[in-house]
């Protein structure tokens, strides 16, 4: 799943943390229905040498957008 960060935590006013808990409800209701992030498969082919990822896969991306399959894609 997503990351669910909360920036400031400890200083959340008694509101703000309401909606944050409302939130993270949610997102826990949701735990086994949503679908998970489609990282590339270490050993389908995408990264040959080294888990390094192969250089046609992603070409001008970097971080974690290349390292997750686009809807529809391989």
């Amino acid at each position: 799943m997503p990351t669910f960060a909360v920036c400031g935590a400890g200083r959340l006013s008694e509101a703000r943390l309401a909606t944050v808990e409302d939130a993270l409800r949610l997102r826990m209701a949701g735990l086994f229905q949503d679908k998970p992030i489609a990282f590339r498969r270490q050993n389908g082919g995408d990264y040959p040498d080294s888990h390094v990822l192969a250089e046609h896969i992603a070409p001008g991306q970097s971080g974690l957008a290349a390292r997750v399959v686009e809807a529809g894609l391989g």
